[in-house]
């Protein structure tokens, strides 16, 4: 565990900035803090994972408040009321400065993936997923449906390949390769990560 007593705190207060419906009580849980704590000490440079403890620590202070969002306060940011803290986080969110704007995209994007992909234990699904709409997909034994599915998908795969019209020519002076066809996808289809 990475994250002293203070700077949990600040995660979350953090996180309860960050995350819709603070109601639902995600932030309490200890296990959602070991879990951000996890994907902070995972992080491959560790000077990230320096940078974000001592933005959790400046959190803590009145003068870290100060010196982060600009603003006199004899109040930490743990401190703040909820609607303060937002505002506070919306300032390094658009932040003119690069190393604000760092900081707080890399705990997001941490703080977000861990809540909304965190599994109650008690009842086995994501507190988030009913609020923001996600379904889940309703468990089938059925595997014979499966199996006429796959089926189906491999066939219609088979049916484009054999009527797709494209030919390749290779010119032999600078092995060039030209394909002629009606479709082309070029890159890996990872998004860019």
């Amino acid at each position: 565990m990475l994250l002293g007593k203070r700077q949990e705190k600040s995660l979350r207060s953090f996180s309860e900035a960050l995350l819709p419906y603070p109601e639902i009580g995600i932030i309490n849980d200890s296990s959602y803090v070991s879990s951000v704590d996890d994907a902070i000490s995972k992080l491959s440079s560790s000077f990230d994972r320096l940078l974000i403890r001592f933005f959790l620590d400046s959190l803590a202070t009145a003068l870290g408040t100060c010196l982060l969002f600009g603003t006199l306060t004899t109040a930490s940011f743990c401190e703040t009321r909820l609607d303060q803290r937002i505002e506070y986080l919306q300032r390094l969110e658009h932040s003119k400065l690069y190393e604000r704007r760092k900081i707080f995209f890399s705990l997001k994007r941490l703080c977000c993936n861990v809540a909304y992909s965190f599994i109650d234990t008690k009842t086995g699904t994501n507190p988030y997923w009913k609020r923001i709409g996600y379904q889940e997909a309703p468990e089938s034994n059925d595997n014979d449906a499966t199996v006429r599915q796959h089926a189906a998908l491999q066939r219609a795969i088979q049916e484009s390949r054999s009527s797709t019209r494209s030919s390749t020519t290779t010119t032999p002076s600078d092995d060039t390769t030209i394909e002629e066809c009606d479709v082309v996808i070029v890159g890996s289809g990872a998004g860019g990560s």
